[in-house]
């Protein structure tokens, strides 16, 4: 068998390979874990957001199914940080 370059050998686990790992050992473990971290999450979806998810993909399907920015959507942001604020979660200044 060939050598492997100095780099492979650098290289370290990825670390939402270790978090899906991590998930399914505890659901091996009968633990209810809710899934969120790699875009599957595992909770049903309602039956208003299935029409409208189906809706937006008719009308525009590049958009809908394109990556978010890496900062994140700035409008779904500030919902965030408005419902963390209105359940006394944190303090923001803004």
């Amino acid at each position: 068998m060939g050598k492997l370059s100095k780099l492979v050998n650098s290289l370290q686990p990825s670390p939402i390979r270790e978090m899906l790992k991590a998930v399914s050992e505890l659901k091996y473990k009968g633990i209810d874990v809710i899934q969120l971290s790699t875009g599957q999450p595992s909770l049903p979806l309602d039956e208003e957001v299935i029409e409208f998810l189906i809706s937006k993909l008719k009308e525009d399907p590049l958009t809908v199914s394109s990556y978010t920015p890496t900062g994140g959507i700035k409008q779904l942001i500030l919902k965030i940080i408005e419902d963390l604020k209105y359940f006394g979660k944190i303090e923001v200044d803004q």
